[in-house]
């Protein structure tokens, strides 16, 4: 799933059995080789782009610079550079209709929010234009020095370090030694981090 690509909306949604892969397009017409500011300043996108004026590229190399339509299905084993769109093949109408209804299933199991313009997201995330801070975890150590981390805030994760190291994803006590201080943080994306808390084995 993706609702951006650079500067650049960009909502796709996709779903794939073994064999084949099914992409919904929400905004068709769009193609992949659209003009974005940092990818047209590597060589290869300046040659590419220069070669599709040039009309040096082939048929399916210009597909890429070609509007993209609302539906794709491919035959990821027979074609894995996803080439063929068998959307309108009529030996295909069947797993088309399976993945649109997976794909269909998952978004409403998610609850997927990529409707909602992104001024809109950004106020719920942000009310009232505040950003949110994230809360700082809470910390309990046993007697064999083993530090357990209670996440306060939702959808947050947590971050750890000893001393000035590098810092590391909380995803399991933390053992200790004597001495040794331990300091922990939580982030949450596009929320202020949490002012760090720390614990020391004595």
């Amino acid at each position: 799933a993706k609702d951006r690509h650079d500067e650049l909306l960009s909502r796709e949604r996709a779903v794939r059995s073994h064999n084949f892969k099914y992409i919904r397009n929400h905004l068709p017409g769009s193609p992949g080789g659209n003009h974005m500011n940092y990818r047209d300043r590597q060589d290869i996108m300046q040659d590419l782009w220069q070669h599709l004026e040039d009309g040096k590229l082939n048929a399916t190399q210009r597909l890429w610079f070609e509007p993209s339509p609302p539906e794709k299905l491919y035959d990821v084993i027979n074609d894995p550079y996803e080439v063929t769109n068998l959307v309108s093949h009529p030996d295909h109408k069947k797993t088309l209709a399976t993945l649109r209804s997976t794909l269909h299933d998952w978004q409403n199991s998610v609850g997927d929010m990529g409707e909602i313009p992104e001024i809109e997201m950004a106020r719920r995330f942000w009310p009232d234009g505040l950003q949110p801070t994230t809360q700082v975890p809470l910390l309990a150590r046993n007697a064999s020095g083993l530090v357990t981390v209670k996440n306060q805030t939702p959808h947050a994760s947590v971050g750890y370090r000893f001393g000035s190291g590098p810092w590391l994803l909380y995803t399991a006590p933390v053992a200790l030694t004597k001495g040794q201080t331990a300091y922990f943080k939580a982030v949450r994306y596009g929320w202020a981090e949490s002012t760090e808390t720390s614990i020391t084995m004595e």
